[in-house]
């Protein structure tokens, strides 16, 4: 059992890598871009990319996962059949995705409209619109990738996309002075490489084969996920349609910047998540009572983890923005902690999830995806207008909490595993504290002011190791305690 966690720490550790990429771009960008465009402006990107983000959603329409645990019915020796589900997921998400883009060109000016209330940003929209069938299409190469379990491939062609997208996106707005629009079109032009590459590395696993049963079982699997990924979708970005209607599009900047910061959390969970399902799935085949086992452990794991990342990340974050944006971007770290928490939720369902998934019982994630998208359209009504981004944080918090207790419910009436709920709550209320501290100390001069909080990143191991909250136990930790 260690060894196999063993690998799955490697491939956590590989895959986030691969998925640093994505942080990469945000992060080296976002000093020069909050120097190039003024809050407002980067609330017209955030926006537009909102909407692309739910655009690919629908695009997606799940196929990745559903085509990820139908190659598991298969075995090693059974080439063509998986061949088979392979070709049949992509053939399936290309034409769909490619008739989804060309839908929305039409459409570009009326939502331009919609949005801001000018047509002026229209050709953004187009661009970013155009550029999703080849997204698509890369991720899709790349989890295949995961499925051949090959993870340095994997990381190259994230490294490779992220790279020609930061070139082109910098010398389109630096040099050539495009604005707005380099960013969109420096993403469009760095797309068609990778896809190539991508495609060349698992050239072998595709073939012009196409099954309607197999795709109907897919689809089945799959559909009902949909609502959850709409349900992420509202929680991680309709609030910015909110405060863009309550507040103004420079608020909305500010609250994209907070968002980039925790995002550099949400690489663990990415990260863990895309070496966890294919590992789980595995394990779960091979030996029932070692994937529980396995299951319990890790949830303590991730819990703790994500606890020392949020405070490392909350408790630093004004020295931060002061230190990397320019200083109209400062009030982003308003939002921080909230938007930290809603990220540790999300990355233990990562975790409870399992059980439902390896039961097929999907329809859960559909159902409780739609009690979390009203909770959080709820929420936003009643808080962004009194606060604002603090608002949409603290809605995004309280609704990732919620999901993340129905989905601890439903899992453990399906497939009981002994949770160490205790101590993982325990670690995160104290990483709660400790952000909230933090938060609130600021001195002039940004150094000291870091150095005055590091106590306070410190504590969060200490007193999490002197409780018994996490030990480790031979090269893991701890046997869980039952929940």
């Amino acid at each position: 059992m260690n060894t196999g966690l063993r690998r799955l720490a490697w491939q956590v550790l590989v895959y986030g890598s691969g998925r640093l990429g994505l942080q990469l771009f945000s992060l080296i960008t976002l000093p020069i871009l909050t120097r190039v465009f003024v809050p407002a402006e980067y609330g017209i990107v955030e926006t537009i990319s909102t909407f692309a983000s739910i655009v690919f959603i629908v695009a997606t329409l799940a196929l990745n996962s559903a085509v990820q645990r139908s190659y598991f019915d298969y075995t090693d020796e059974q080439v063509r059949e998986r061949r088979t589900v392979v070709s049949t997921g992509f053939w399936s998400l290309a034409g769909w995705s490619l008739a989804i883009s060309l839908a929305l060109v039409p459409l570009a000016r009326p939502l331009s409209q919609l949005f801001f209330g000018t047509e002026e940003y229209w050709n953004l929209i187009v661009l970013a619109v155009l550029g999703l069938p080849l997204l698509v299409a890369i991720t899709y190469f790349q989890d295949v990738l995961r499925l051949l379990q090959q993870p340095g491939r994997y990381v190259a062609i994230s490294f490779l996309l992220t790279g020609l997208t930061i070139a082109f996106v910098l010398w389109l707005v630096l040099v050539e002075d495009e604005g707005l629009r380099g960013i969109y079109l420096g993403g469009l032009l760095a797309a068609p490489v990778p896809l190539l590459v991508s495609w060349w590395l698992v050239r072998r696993t595709l073939a012009f084969d196409f099954s309607r049963p197999e795709l109907r079982l897919m689809l089945a699997y799959a559909l009902p996920l949909l609502p959850v990924a709409a349900a992420a979708w509202v929680m991680q970005f309709a609030d910015r349609f909110f405060i863009l209607h309550y507040a103004d599009a420079a608020e909305v900047g500010l609250y994209g910047v907070a968002v980039r910061l925790t995002n550099v959390l949400m690489l663990g969970v990415i990260a863990f998540g895309t070496a966890w399902s294919p590992f789980i799935l595995e394990l779960h085949s091979r030996d029932v009572d070692a994937e529980r086992a396995v299951r319990a452990r890790a949830f303590a794991a991730v819990g703790v983890a994500l606890g020392l990342g949020a405070v490392c990340l909350g408790v630093w974050s004004r020295e931060f923005f002061r230190t990397v944006t320019d200083p109209a971007f400062e009030d982003a770290y308003k939002s921080v902690g909230l938007l930290l928490g809603a990220v540790v939720a999300l990355g233990l369902n990562g975790v409870t999830m399992t059980a439902i998934s390896i039961k097929r019982k999907t329809v859960y994630f559909a159902r409780y995806a739609g009690y979390a998208t009203a909770l959080n359209i709820a929420l936003n009504f009643l808080l962004i207008p009194p606060f604002g981004m603090v608002g949409a944080a603290g809605a995004s918090f309280a609704t990732a909490a919620a999901l993340a207790a129905l989905y601890y419910w439903r899992a453990q009436r399906l497939d009981p595993t002994s949770f160490d709920l205790r101590a993982v709550l325990g670690a995160l209320a104290l990483a709660g504290v400790l952000i909230a501290i933090g938060s609130s100390i600021s001195l002039d001069n940004v150094w000291l002011s870091a150095l005055v909080k590091l106590p306070l990143v410190l504590l969060y191991p200490l007193v999490v190791w002197r409780l018994g909250w996490f030990r480790l136990s031979g090269p893991l930790f701890r046997q869980p305690a039952q929940a």
